[in-house]
Parts: structure tokens; C-alpha cells; sequence
């Protein structure tokens, strides 16, 4: 499982039951919001090398026919989420090789608000936690202590910062911003959280861009109350992965040789995924503002990246000599 914290940004080269139900458990103005998206197209893998600027899909936003999903894709990658009967995760696809990376849902984003944590969006009840379906979608419900999707909002991909270009470094005048869309969710505090925290709304923003297979990712809390609140702590990514190649050493799962236990815990942990595992099983690379380190490899040292064992989270279908991150 891959944890992002303390950054703002994030690129990823990938690297209810009845249509009523759900439409009743949405809110008017979030119906509202996505009524113009167009319906969604059957998405293919990718033929074309984009690093020789053969792709000529769009980024694009667009909605399931039963109004359920909102898909971002570019040709390249595509995220899909569910927009009730909260908002979630629900697909990561890359369109480059065919393969997905998404085993499980996961909230939204994590925030820590005076010393108690809270999820932004995401569902609960997938028993199984090594693959996802639409049947486990459909079944699965929103925990009213979290923070719940009320609004989307979406457009043009926007100037962050000002860029002055210099030609010298450029092949070619490149536009700026990149060209690609921008998805915005708009989260409201749970019905139940203290009066400070019913204040706080929290934005998740994504964009998408032409030609690249990349996806940035950020989150913006606003703080719309009269108090003053601490912000201890956030996640602003959490993707529960497939594993690509999970690995066991004599019958014994890796994890336990290199921290040299032999027999299992008492007590599951979580723990992080050792520095040797990050390259081989994960199509993903990971950018932030975070990156740093002594040495060329700097996904591996980014202190706001976690790859963590998740497998505790597995159930009755997980297999104990694999481990995953």
C-alpha cells in the first residue's frame, strides 16, 4: 500500500444497488454538477509511444452511463471514481500496458485535526481486499464519520505558478499551463464531528495532461469557522496496489527474512516495505515537492512517500507467504 504525506503535489507515471438508490443518496447540487459530462468511451490500451508524440487522445472527463462514475483519462492513464454513496478511487489504469493498479478502495485523503484522524471520502466493506469489482462497488457503504463528497467541479487545467521560459532549454515553445483538465471534489465535514470541525471543508484537486502519462494530485483545506484549528498531520494519497511480482524466500514471506523474524507475530503491524522492493513491484513512479536525498534513486528517498504491508487487510483470501505493498 502506497502513502503520501506532508507535500502538496503529486505525479504518478503509471503508471446502490439500483440507479435510483444511488441517485436518492446523492445531493441535488451534485447531480447538477455532472449532468454535462459527456458518457464515457470504452477505453483501450494505448498503441502509440508517447515519448514520440504519437498519441493523439485528449485528456478528457467524462461520466458512466448510469451516472455512477466520473472517469479522467488522457489516452495514457485513467483514474475512475464513484461519486456515492461517497467518493472514491475505484479504477487507476495503465492504458499503456493494460494493466490495473487498483486492488482496493482507500479514502480520498487522510487529515489529522486536533490530535483525531479523519478520512476525505472512501468506502467501507470490500472483504476482499487483493481485487475489486463492480459487485463489491455496489455494495459497499459510506462511514458517516467521514468526510463526505458533496460537490464536483471540473475545467481547464490552471497556472500554479508563474514559469518564465527560457528557449535555450525548450526543443519547442511549449503552452503553459500544460494543456489537460482539472477535477475538483468538494468535501464537507461528518454530520457528528465537533463544532470546529463542522467549519472545514476539504478540496481535492486532480488534473490530467496531453499527452503525458501523468496525473498531479493535491489537496486544499479550508477552514471556513471562527476558531482557529491545528492541522497535526495528512495523507493526501493512499492507493492500495497490486503487487506486480510478490516475492517469498523458503516458504517464508520476505518481510520476515530481511528483519530476520522467523515466526509470525502475535500481532499484526504495519510496517514499511524495504528499499529493495520499491522498484521492482510497482509500475508507479512518484514525484513531490518532498524529494530529496543522498543518492540518485529519489522515490526511494522521499521522506513524503510510504510503501507499507497491507496484507493484515487481506481476510480470509489472503494468501500468508505474500506480502504486498
Amino acid at each position: 500500500m502506497l502513502k503520501f504525506k506532508y507535500f502538496k503535489y503529486l505525479f504518478l507515471f503509471v503508471i446502490l444497488n439500483s440507479l435510483n438508490t444511488f441517485l436518492f443518496a446523492q445531493s441535488k447540487e451534485l447531480q447538477e454538477s455532472i449532468k454535462n459530462l459527456p458518457i464515457a468511451k470504452e477505453i483501450r490500451k494505448q498503441e502509440s509511444d508517447w515519448l514520440l508524440g504519437e498519441v493523439k487522445e485528449k485528456a478528457i472527463i467524462s461520466k458512466s452511463e448510469n451516472n455512477k462514475h466520473i472517469i479522467l483519462s488522457n489516452g495514457l492513464v485513467s483514474r475512475e471514481f464513484t461519486i456515492g454513496p461517497n467518493g472514491a478511487t475505484i479504477a487507476l489504469e495503465n492504458l499503456m500496458t493494460g494493466e490495473s493498479e487498483l486492488r482496493a478502495v482507500r479514502p480520498e485523503a487522510v487529515i489529522t485535526i486536533n490530535n483525531k484522524e479523519y478520512n476525505i471520502g472512501g468506502l467501507k466493506g470490500q472483504e476482499v481486499q487483493n481485487f475489486l469489482t463492480e459487485d463489491f462497488i455496489s455494495e459497499m457503504t459510506s462511514d458517516p464519520s467521514d468526510f463526505q463528497l458533496q460537490n464536483v467541479s471540473f475545467g481547464e487545467t490552471e497556472e500554479r505558478f508563474a514559469w518564465k521560459k527560457n528557449r535555450d532549454w525548450l526543443a519547442k515553445d511549449l503552452p503553459w499551463p500544460s494543456p489537460g483538465k482539472r477535477l475538483v471534489f468538494k468535501y464537507i465535514a461528518p454530520q457528528n464531528a465537533p463544532n470546529d470541525i463542522k467549519q472545514l471543508q476539504v478540496d481535492v484537486y486532480y488534473e490530467i495532461y496531453d499527452g503525458l502519462p501523468i496525473i498531479s494530485k493535491w489537496i486544499v483545506i479550508h477552514n471556513n469557522g471562527k476558531n482557529n484549528v491545528r492541522l497535526n498531520h495528512f495523507n493526501s494519497e493512499v492507493l492500495a496496489l497490486v503487487e506486480t511480482a510478490p516475492k517469498v524466500a523458503e516458504g517464508v514471506p520476505r518481510e520476515y527474512s530481511i528483519f530476520g523474524s522467523e515466526n509470525k507475530p502475535d500481532k499484526w503491524t504495519q510496517m514499511d516495505a524495504p528499499r529493495d522492493y520499491i522498484d521492482r513491484f510497482t509500475q508507479l513512479f512518484v514525484v513531490t515537492d518532498y524529494a530529496m536525498g543522498g543518492d540518485m534513486e529519489a522515490m526511494k528517498d522521499n521522506p513524503g512517500v510510504r510503501w507499507l504491508f497491507d496484507h493484515p487487510e487481506y481476510g480470509k483470501n489472503w494468501n500468508p507467504l505474500l506480502w504486498t505493498i
